[in-house]
This record gives structure tokens, sequence and C-alpha cells, in this order.
């Protein structure tokens, strides 16, 4: 579509489309969510990777004291989560040796 055909509409119609956009995006960030889609469905592994891996823009960005913030909260959710696996098994090893 032109910029002169854009130029055209009514106020009417150009509330109704910016109204369309608002539900279903036009344009690059549609594009870019669709590729991401096809890639994150052709990758394979959906246990380990969503489509926001795929996105060459950060649908959430953040700054550089959030993101590391993020990222030790991860971090202390991935030991928490070590420890604990750790525990079990040591308990079970105590309940087989009794």
């Amino acid at each position: 579509m032109s910029v002169a055909q854009i130029e055209r509409f009514s106020a009417h119609e150009l509330a109704e489309w910016r109204a369309y956009d608002q539900l279903d995006p036009i344009g690059g960030y549609r594009q870019d969510l669709q590729t991401a889609f096809m890639a994150y469905l052709a990758y394979g592994d959906k246990t380990k990777h969503s489509v926001n891996d795929f996105l060459v823009i950060d649908p959430e960005p953040m700054s550089a004291e959030l993101k590391e913030k993020a990222e030790r909260e991860k971090q202390k959710q991935r030991l928490e989560r070590q420890t604990a696996k750790l525990q079990a098994d040591i308990q079970r090893v105590k309940i087989k040796g009794a």
C-alpha cells in the first residue's frame, strides 16, 4: 500500500486499522514472531527452548541490572533444585544402608 493510498483514509478507517493492528499486529514484529515460531517448530527440542529464544529482538527488554538480577534468581532456583535432588539421593542411600 502506498503513502498516497494511506493519506486518502478517512479518520474512521484509520481508527479501524489502528484497532485491528492492536488485535493482530501488522508488519515486522508479527513477521518476526511467525519466523521465530517456524524456527522453534523446526528445531525440535521443546523442553529446552521457547519461541522467545528464536526472536531476533528481545520481547521483554530489561536493563543490565534487571537482567543480572533475573540471572541470579534463575541460578538460585537451579541450585535449590540441585540441593533438593542431592538431599533426596542421600536420604535414599541412608535408607538402603540402614
